[in-house]
């Protein structure tokens, strides 16, 4: 697959396709991820993004930075991580995106898990996967990420969908203290 999505960046820039080009990087950097591959993922996010700014594509910012969220967790940045989580939630609240928020909800659950939260982080992918916001790809993800981290589930306590996702953008500087609270109120 990476060799399919390196030529589309090479025909998109041959022929001046530069939506082609930002999907064919975001991939890029999505496949990386999952590789492990970071450094060729961060590389990929960020040009995805730089694209994806010059055109307008402000969904590709997103997702852009919902993997540099990724990348950062990865790497135990997790003031990065946070930043670029806000960062991304923003931009697909802004636009009404909810497949975005719903990846971004996801992140948060991995950013919660990084922080030692794992019962919150159980909670947070558990209301997720059964949210009907959430679409099918989405429910997948959240239940491969819940798989991760065994153990006990429990009915959703905490707010409602708009304000989780407005309580992690707006806690980002309290590294989402009162939220965990809330989430979790064991």
């Amino acid at each position: 697959a990476a060799a399919h999505f390196r030529d589309s960046v090479t025909l998109s820039d041959r022929h001046g396709l530069p939506a082609t080009r930002t999907y064919a990087l975001g991939n890029l950097a999505e496949l990386a991820l999952i590789r492990g591959e970071l450094d060729a993922a961060a590389g990929h996010s960020r040009r995805a993004y730089e694209t994806a700014a010059q055109t307008g594509a402000r969904g590709i910012q997103a997702w852009a930075r919902n993997v540099d969220a990724r990348i950062a967790l990865r790497r135990g940045a997790l003031a990065e991580a946070r930043t670029a989580l806000r960062e991304s939630l923003e931009s697909a609240v802004a636009i009404g995106q909810r497949t975005l928020v719903t990846g971004g909800l996801i992140a948060f659950a991995e950013l919660l898990a990084a922080q030692g939260e794992v019962e919150a982080a159980r909670r947070v992918l558990d209301y997720v996967a059964v949210h009907p916001w959430t679409d099918a790809p989405g429910r997948s993800d959240a239940e491969t990420q819940r798989a991760r981290w065994p153990g006990p589930s429990y009915p959703w306590q905490g707010p409602d969908y708009d304000e989780l996702v407005q309580r992690v953008v707006v806690e980002t500087p309290t590294a989402h203290a009162a939220l965990v609270a809330a989430i979790d109120p064991r």
